[in-house]
């Protein structure tokens, strides 16, 4: 945690992870549970909620959850935390590194956005972080790269290469018409 005096309010804490935990643990299927990679991409976007929607939140009670800088702690605590992953808190260390190992062998895939000039390069910088990178990220189970791409670059950026409207409308009459390849 990024509280290192542990000074936070306890109650509002339990209830926040009460509600990651409904949302993200409580209901997966048995086959997802049965499965390192799967508890910790579900525990990946349960950080990542709250992070971006409970800690966030403009509200007194939110600034005084503790935030969790990795995944890692997040992880730990909500193994802690879950009646459904303490059973397995004995083995957390080898599940997560056996998750790291995987994550690092999935395929990432991005955009580039220009302006119209073709002068100008939308870079994404992660929260608090110090360096720059292109709209990307790595593909969902079942997704495809392209997919995967416009994806990340929605939700990193808030442009969507699927969109109906605007330059994206006008890409897409262009490829259909053989002007442009993907």
């Amino acid at each position: 945690m990024t509280n290192n005096n542990n000074n936070y309010d306890k109650r509002a804490f339990e209830e926040a992870f009460d509600e990651v935990h409904m949302k993200f643990i409580l209901n997966l299927p048995d086959e997802e549970l049965a499965s390192s990679d799967r508890i910790f991409f579900q525990l990946e976007q349960a950080w990542w909620f709250y992070d971006d929607f409970i800690c966030d939140a403009n509200t007194d009670t939110a600034r005084k959850l503790p935030r969790f800088k990795h995944m890692k702690p997040f992880s730990l605590a909500m193994f802690n935390f879950s009646p459904l992953l303490q059973p397995m808190l004995p083995n957390f260390d080898a599940m997560y590194a056996e998750f790291s190992k995987y994550k690092r062998s999935i395929s990432t895939y991005g955009t580039i956005l220009l302006n119209a000039d073709g002068t100008k390069i939308a870079l994404c910088r992660n929260w608090k972080g110090k360096s720059w990178t292109l709209p990307g990220g790595k593909v969902n189970q079942n997704e495809t790269g392209k997919d995967a791409a416009a994806r990340e670059t929605y939700e990193e950026t808030g442009f969507d290469p699927d969109s109906e409207k605007g330059v994206c409308f006008e890409w897409r009459e262009r490829r259909e018409r053989g002007e442009i390849v993907d």
